[in-house]
């Protein structure tokens, strides 16, 4: 007889009130990514990118990113919002070794954005032990 004994579900949300270019890993292992969220607070900020790597110490800049969110421009008088609920094989974007991000003025740069610019980053995703 096979038994088929259920996996454990640990999802997981990662928070980052002001992302910015420093690389911050938020898994080092496999893991799957759900949903992100993310918030321009500043009504003047000019369009950056949130940069996601597979890969625990990307170098921002040279090591080419797995996944890039464009985050919009700020919005006169208002928030800008950006909502990603993400599908695959795996129920979402499947990363085999870790989970990075980063955020900078180009899709695949290191430039920071400018001090005040900095958008509310969250993270839904299960890590996979």
């Amino acid at each position: 007889m096979l038994l088929v004994l259920p996996q454990k579900e640990y999802r997981m949300i990662y928070r980052n009130s002001a992302a910015d270019e420093t690389v911050v890993a938020i898994t080092s292992v496999k893991n799957i990514v759900r949903s992100i969220k993310i918030r321009q607070h500043k009504t003047d900020a000019p369009v950056l990118y949130l940069q996601m790597f597979n890969n625990a110490s990307p170098t921002l800049g040279v090591t080419k990113p797995n996944k890039v969110v464009e985050i919009p421009a700020g919005i006169p008088n208002q928030a800008a919002y950006v909502t990603e609920g993400i599908n695959g094989n795996f129920g979402g974007k499947y990363f085999t070794t870790a989970l990075a991000i980063a955020v900078a003025t180009t899709p695949d740069g290191a430039t920071a954005p400018d001090a005040g610019d900095e958008p509310e980053v969250v993270i839904d995703y299960q890590a996979l032990a």
